[in-house]
């Protein structure tokens, strides 16, 4: 998703998350994460990353969705040999904010990330 203008507004900020995984355009899983549990959630290929990627182009611990000290949520890239990219965009490992709908590509894999309008 390309955003225009950068506003703080746009930025998510609310400590649950609904997120898509795909491959290509095919939807694999959706779950909700919530920070009551854990602030930093692992992308990656290991059975200890809470969003698990089934892409051998990934890396065990690929990326990691946090959920900073500042209320907004961030995509940091691991160290990956493949990179990490935010809406066709590099991620580096200091991290880029996030807004909803925005596309992390991992791979042959995405992950959307979505506000999280549920209460379960």
């Amino acid at each position: 998703m390309a955003h225009g203008s950068e506003s703080q507004d746009d930025f998510l900020t609310e400590p649950r998350l609904m997120i898509s995984i795909q491959e290509g355009n095919k939807p694999i899983k959706t779950k909700i994460i919530d920070t009551s549990i854990e602030r930093t959630f692992l992308i990656g290929r290991s059975k200890d990353c809470p969003i698990r990627m089934k892409d051998k182009t990934s890396s065990m611990t690929h990326a990691a969705l946090v959920y900073e000290k500042d209320g907004f949520w961030t995509i940091n890239d691991l160290g990956s040999t493949n990179g990490t990219y935010l809406n066709e965009k590099i991620v580096g490992r200091s991290g880029l904010k996030i807004r909803s709908g925005d596309m992390i590509s991992i791979g042959f894999q995405n992950v959307i990330v979505h506000r999280c309008i549920s209460e379960r």
